[in-house]
């Protein structure tokens, strides 16, 4: 049983240090559940999540952690993400695709280099080119990519892998994309098929090992090539990653978030304030402004990039208000943010990342 006794309270508070130092040392991959190895278990997650809600560690890491947000919170995001054309050919469990009301709409080259533009004069670095989309189905994704990375911007894709053919396969390697990732949720058949609604289990290890075998015949270290993996329950297959795939750069395992059902969070947890706005400005394919990469279906107007700049947008009375009251730990007023688990499950870790 926990005391507040000077000899508990200083073996916690070294305790926390040495936590503290662990969870900047994970941040500084800025990626969620990313470590520096090849794979990441969840359990050891959710033991430091266990420990930042002791009484006197959360204490003591609110008063370590809590002027580093304030601090971030001054900045703009560093990284874009642009949704080129909201459409997939899956129907995968936990996302809320299938449910999207917005129009179905690519967005033009015209309008995303002005995007692009804008982003590169605002200082941002990375661009995701991956949101309720599979980028294989935008005929322009080889010219996006072209132009990104002709301003400069490190550029990612994440693919479920079921369209790769051996002309995507080589266009890829050659588009001087910097990272790909697959989104394969199991490496059991049956698991993974009732997951990816739609999807072949068989075709779609075929299609990504034959990209990983491909990028080893040409010698090439990029893209880096990535499997992320959204954990549904137990799954020990994920433990044959490494075997059963190889030549991946990274393995990632995460848990399943609570945006597609709404599941109450564990009322042990504590929230902290959301860092997704502050770690990536998101752009549906209409050019309008999504406050998250959870906002999936457009909840909130906050502006519209063919008629509007970023700094417009960022600086708009209706978004800073919306992050003001996120910062507060009001994101329960605010209607897509009062259900949502990240504020209790990521956001006690990941602004070390930003």
């Amino acid at each position: 049983m926990l005391t507040s006794s000077p000899s508990s309270f200083n073996f916690l508070y070294k305790l926390t240090l040495r936590l503290v130092k662990k969870i900047i040392e994970t941040g500084k991959l800025k990626a969620i559940n990313f470590v520096n190895k090849k794979s990441f278990k969840p359990r050891a997650y959710n033991s430091i999540l266990y420990c930042l809600n002791l009484p006197i560690v959360s204490q003591v890491y609110k008063s370590i952690y809590f002027p580093q947000i304030y601090r971030k919170s001054k900045k703009k995001p560093n990284t874009i993400v642009i949704e080129p054309y909201n459409v997939c050919n899956l129907a995968c469990t936990m996302c809320p695709y299938p449910d999207l009301t917005r129009p179905k709409e690519q967005m033009s080259m015209q309008l995303f280099e002005k995007v692009i533009d804008d982003a590169v004069n605002n200082n941002f670095k990375r661009l995701s080119l991956s949101l309720y989309n599979e980028p294989y189905m935008d005929s322009l994704i080889f010219d996006r990519i072209k132009y990104a990375k002709k301003k400069g911007l490190e550029t990612t894709i994440t693919t479920n892998a079921t369209l790769l053919t051996e002309e995507l396969i080589q266009k890829t390697m050659s588009s001087g994309v910097d990272c790909v990732t697959f989104s394969i949720d199991s490496l059991d058949e049956k698991k993974y098929e009732s997951i990816r609604v739609n999807a072949s289990f068989k075709k779609t290890i075929s299609n990504a090992k034959k990209m990983i075998a491909y990028r080893t015949q040409l010698n090439q270290k990029k893209p880096m090539l990535t499997m992320a993996a959204v954990l549904h329950g137990n799954d020990n297959s994920l433990n044959d990653m490494e075997d059963r795939l190889k030549g991946l750069d990274i393995y990632a395992v995460s848990m399943r978030d609570n945006r597609k059902d709404g599941q109450p969070t564990p009322g042990h947890l504590k929230a902290y304030p959301c860092f997704w706005p502050w770690n990536q400005l998101v752009v549906y394919s209409s050019g309008e402004i999504a406050l998250c990469c959870v906002d999936s279906d457009n909840a909130h107007d906050l502006g519209d990039l063919k008629t509007q700049t970023i700094n417009e947008v960022w600086e708009s009375k209706v978004f800073k208000n919306l992050r003001k009251l996120l910062l507060k730990g009001q994101g329960d007023q605010i209607e897509i943010c009062k259900d949502c688990d990240i504020p209790y499950r990521q956001s006690p870790v990941l602004w070390w990342a930003l």
